[in-house]
């Protein structure tokens, strides 16, 4: 059920660095704030041959979104959320995978048993990959 994927690589994710928090403060208007980070023991596999295409990257992505408005159907409780670019000037979301590498397309769902599922494309130097993040607890 764990996966951080980039493409076709599945670094998938470390729970104990993971967290997802919710500001309900203001009802109408609840937030969610994500730092997701693949896991290091994958991440060392992946990268420990020169010809992997991630050989120069020094650490695992880490997905991360900051008291992002969410969207929660009262009859399902699924919370939803869609960032794209215009988004960036107001709200703080990227991979950060040696910088700060910016995501579009971005959808997230929460369902109420906790499961979270993020999809959307990531620009690593130069090159656009499609991303999955599942999350189930």
């Amino acid at each position: 059920m764990l996966k951080f994927l980039i493409g076709d690589t599945d670094f998938k994710i470390d729970t104990k660095e993971s967290n997802v928090s919710y500001d309900n403060s203001d009802q109408d208007n609840p937030l969610v704030t994500m730092e997701i980070v693949g896991d290091n023991t994958t991440f060392d596999a992946i990268t420990e041959s020169d010809d992997s295409k991630w050989s120069w990257a020094l650490y695992p992505p880490k997905f991360y979104i900051t008291e992002y408005p969410i969207t929660i159907d009262p009859l399902t409780g699924i919370a939803t959320a869609n960032a794209d670019t215009g988004d960036l000037d107001k709200y703080e979301f990227a991979i950060y995978m040696m910088e700060h590498n910016n995501i579009t397309n971005v959808k997230i769902i929460i369902l109420p048993s906790g499961t979270i599922e993020i999809t959307g494309t990531v620009d690593v130097m130069g090159e656009e990959y499609f991303f999955l993040i599942k999350w189930g607890k």
